[in-house]
C-alpha cells in the first residue's frame, strides 16, 4: 500500500486471501466484468460511488448502515453509522490534503449494536474523513477501515466542537444527548442528558460544584448552572469509590 508519505510498503495482508467477492469489489475493479465474480456486477459509475473500504473495516465486522456511497453532502455536520460487535472500537481524523484539519471536530459513541459518527467541518473546502478500528483487547493501534469525502461549500455559519471524550466514556459505551456542542456559554442553565450502562451516579462539575443527575434506568439527567473556565461530567461505578471523568466541556 501507499503511506502517507507516499512511499511503498510490503506487507502481508489476510484480507486479500480468498477475499469473497462481495467484499473485493468496494476497492478492486476488473476490466472485464465477470471476473467480479459476481451474480449482478456494479458498473464501473457505481463502483466509483462506492465508500472506499480497507480491510479492517472487514476485519471487524463493520456493516454500513448509512451512507453506502463514498461522497458524504455538502454540509458542516456530517454523520455516519455502522453496525459493530460491541468489542469493536473506532476513531476519525477529518483531513485536508495529507493533514488533519484542527478546525475540524469529530465523536464517536455506541447505541447498542451500532457506533455513531458525526464531524463537525466550519470551513468551505474538500475534506477526506477518515475511520480507524480496532478490537477492544487488541494492545496494537488502530487500522485504517474507510474513507469518505466530503465537499463544504461555505464557512459554517455557527461554528460548533464536540466535547472532549476520554476513554471511560468508550470503555462503558456511554451515548450523550446533551449539550453536543463543547463549549457552554458561561451564565447559562444547561440541560445535561447521557446514557451511561452500569453507572450507579453520574454528575456535572462546575468550578468544583458537583451536581448529581437524576438517574432513570441507564440514562442520567439533569441541569447545571454554568461558569467558570470548564466543566466536566464523571461517572461512578459499582465496586469503585471514585468518579471518573467522561467528558469535557470549555466555557466562553
Amino acid at each position: 500500500y501507499i503511506d502517507t508519505q507516499d512511499r511503498f510498503v510490503r506487507q502481508p495482508c489476510d484480507h486479500y486471501f480468498l477475499t469473497p467477492p462481495e467484499d473485493f469489489i468496494y476497492d478492486h475493479f476488473p476490466d472485464d466484468p465477470k471476473w467480479q465474480l459476481l451474480e449482478n456486477p456494479p458498473p464501473k459509475d457505481d463502483f466509483e460511488r462506492m465508500a472506499f473500504l480497507r480491510p479492517a473495516y472487514f476485519d471487524n465486522s463493520l456493516k454500513l448502515v448509512s451512507r453506502p456511497e463514498s461522497a458524504i453532502p455538502g454540509d458542516s455536520f456530517a454523520t455516519l453509522a455502522f453496525e459493530a460487535p460491541a468489542d469493536v472500537l473506532l476513531s476519525a481524523d477529518v483531513m485536508r490534503g495529507k493533514d488533519n484539519d484542527d478546525a475540524a471536530s469529530t465523536l464517536i459513541q455506541r447505541d447498542g449494536d451500532r457506533l455513531k459518527l458525526a464531524a463537525s467541518i466550519p470551513r468551505a473546502g474538500s475534506y477526506t474523513l477518515r475511520v480507524y478500528a480496532k478490537r477492544r483487547s487488541d494492545p496494537g493501534a488502530y487500522q485504517w477501515a474507510a474513507d469518505y469525502k466530503i465537499d463544504i461549500s461555505s464557512d459554517a455559519t455557527t461554528k460548533m466542537a464536540f466535547p472532549t471524550t476520554f476513554s471511560t466514556f468508550h470503555d462503558k459505551n456511554a451515548c450523550l444527548q446533551t449539550p453536543m456542542d463543547g463549549t457552554l456559554k458561561s451564565g447559562s442553565k444547561e440541560s445535561f442528558k447521557l446514557t451511561v450502562p452500569g453507572a450507579e451516579s453520574v454528575a456535572v462539575i462546575v468550578a468544583g460544584k458537583w451536581s448529581k443527575l437524576d438517574k432513570h434506568g441507564d440514562v442520567f439527567e439533569g441541569q447545571a448552572e454554568i461558569k467558570g473556565s470548564d466543566v466536566s461530567v464523571a461517572a461512578k461505578f459499582p465496586g469503585s469509590d471514585s468518579y471518573y471523568v467522561l467528558l469535557k466541556y470549555s466555557v466562553s
